[in-house]
């Protein structure tokens, strides 16, 4: 996840060593991965807003 001019993004990579298991695997997560993302770029957002919580700022 990254922050740069008023943006946030997030970029997943994924590489599998055989083929047909990673697309096995991956074609019902992806969806799981579609429904999830939106919810943590909402959660980052809100983070990075809070004074004291941007990047570079460690929390517990």
């Amino acid at each position: 996840m990254s922050t740069s001019g008023g943006r946030l993004s997030l970029a997943t990579f994924l590489h599998y060593d055989r083929r047909l298991p990673g697309r096995a695997i991956w074609t019902p997560l992806s969806a799981v991965h579609r429904r999830l993302a939106p919810g943590l770029l909402r959660g980052a957002e809100a983070r990075v807003r809070l004074p004291g919580t941007g990047p570079g700022t460690r929390t517990s």
